[in-house]
């Protein structure tokens, strides 16, 4: 949805995010948020930059719940996010 991504765009720390990986200055590590917020972060910053993101979780349980919560954010029934199992 635009929604998540027209949100993101005015939080100066999206900016900050988004231009370091624009210039390939990777990786980026997120600390601070709660789950819900990365995954705001990692949606929005897959569709501005409009090529896909890896994400790497402590655990697979927090993998799921982050493939589940982009997929929600996508909605169209559409897979966005897809899982990588350990």
């Amino acid at each position: 949805m635009r929604l998540y991504q027209k949100a993101a765009q005015h939080l100066p720390q999206f900016i900050q995010m988004t231009q370091q990986i624009g210039v390939h200055n990777t990786p980026v590590l997120m600390v601070g948020l709660s789950d819900v917020h990365k995954a705001h972060f990692i949606y929005a910053a897959a569709k501005e930059l409009n090529r896909p993101v890896l994400v790497v979780t402590e655990e697979e349980a927090s993998a799921r719940r982050m493939c589940d919560d982009l997929n929600i954010m996508e909605g169209k029934g559409e897979e966005f996010a897809f899982l990588f199992p350990e």
